[in-house]
């Protein structure tokens, strides 16, 4: 895989790390919490600037011009300075709001993830977060993990475990399942859990994509 409780976030999956615990000197174990869903976050999904045209002509320009001398510098036109130093800072504005964004998305998804564990017998499971947005770089995210979760469906996964999808755009996230899931194996997820979180509009195509595989897919509506 290229790309993502404690949480344990990598870029494509996430892992619900087990917590190991030295034996409690009672002859009766505490009950277990009832793991409480936290609400579905409200920012807005961030966009993410487009470089401008004159910062791309020089660019281009500056790629393909002859080597310099030693000791040589080439000066920035102003108006090529200034349009740098303001995507410069859109980009810097750009990161910080979609690190906020995806670290709430990511919290909100693993607290749906922990409340549906039940028969589950991994504490691993397979978590994918789908970014929504339309830009170049949220598409090549979803791309990436895409091509993710088509390899972990082709190995197939062990029983007992499973994989769960969230996002912030339902359709888009159930867009990926279906693909994804497209050329799994008849019977090839029995005893998986496949989780969906999304919408109810979205729910059934999911369900028809994912049956084939044999899967226990299970539906949460984000609120």
């Amino acid at each position: 895989m290229r790309k993502f409780l404690p949480v344990l976030a990598c870029t494509a999956a996430f892992a619900l790390a087990a917590c190991s615990q030295g034996e409690a000197p009672e002859q009766q174990a505490a009950p277990a919490e009832t793991p409480v869903v936290i609400a579905k976050p409200t920012l807005s999904q961030p966009v993410r600037p487009e470089k401008p045209e004159i910062l791309v002509k020089a660019q281009e320009e500056a790629a393909n011009a002859p080597p310099l001398a030693e000791g040589e510098t080439r000066q920035l036109d102003p108006a090529v300075a200034e349009a740098k130093s303001a995507y410069d800072a859109a980009m810097a504005s750009y990161e910080e709001q979609s690190h906020a964004f995806t670290a709430q998305w990511k919290q909100y998804l693993v607290s749906v993830v922990t409340a549906n564990m039940d028969g589950v017998k991994t504490t691993r499971p397979y978590m994918y977060f789908i970014p929504g947005g339309n830009d170049p770089g949220a598409a090549q995210d979803r791309a990436n993990q895409l091509d993710n979760v088509k390899n972990v469906v082709a190995r197939g996964v062990l029983p007992g475990n499973m994989m769960a999808f969230g996002g912030p755009d339902s359709k888009i996230t159930a867009d990926i399942m279906v693909e994804a899931f497209t050329d799994a194996q008849p019977g090839s997820f029995k005893d998986v859990r496949v989780l969906y979180i999304g919408d109810a509009a979205d729910e059934q195509r999911v369900k028809d994509a994912v049956a084939p595989s044999g899967a226990d897919l299970r539906f949460v509506e984000m609120k």
